[in-house]
């Protein structure tokens, strides 16, 4: 086995164990009446940059992401669904659609995401799992001209909608 695939492997278990502790060690900071708790539709926007870990074919260094969608919420569970381009890590440029999912309380996120449009043709997939703003990314051409390029990543969130929502006051507070 070679060294990249260790270091990936390694990587993956401890954002596994790193999400297990964090989401161990919170209460459940809300009213379980759900009368403190926010609730809504709000606009999302996201960016995302990372690096690569692995990669087989043609492959950059870095990838950089931003998605503009719908951000439907009852917290803690903050759902976003839009459409996403890349500059990504199979040495091409995408657009496609990604939908997330973020726990807020414990942190632990996923996304899911498929770029029909590329510009060396195809389409790519992605799947995330991570832990607050860093995640573990594989990203697949599943079609194509360059059909199984894959790619490993790191990569680090800037959730700007989900943060937009969380510093709303929650429904019930009131301000002197």
């Amino acid at each position: 086995m070679s060294a990249k695939y260790v270091a990936l492997v390694a990587y993956v278990a401890l954002v596994a164990l790193f999400v297990f502790v964090a989401s161990e060690a919170h209460a459940e900071p809300y009213d379980t009446s759900g009368s403190m708790s926010r609730q809504g539709l709000g606009l999302d926007l996201d960016v995302a940059g990372g690096v690569r870990l692995h990669a087989d074919g043609d492959s950059r260094a870095w990838f950089a992401r931003a998605r503009v969608g719908v951000l439907a919420f009852t917290e803690p569970s903050f759902w976003s669904l839009g459409v996403a381009g890349q500059l990504g890590p199979l040495a091409s440029s995408s657009l496609g659609v990604e939908l997330s999912y973020t726990e807020v309380f414990h942190g632990a996120s996923g996304q899911v995401g498929i770029f029909p449009i590329d510009c060396v043709g195809g389409t790519i997939v992605e799947a995330q799992l991570g832990w607050a703003v860093f995640g573990a990314e594989y990203q697949r051409r599943i079609s194509g001209p360059r059909d199984n390029d894959q790619a490993f990543v790191f990569t680090v969130h800037v959730p700007i909608g989900l943060i937009y929502q969380m510093l709303q006051p929650p429904p019930g507070v009131v301000e002197h």
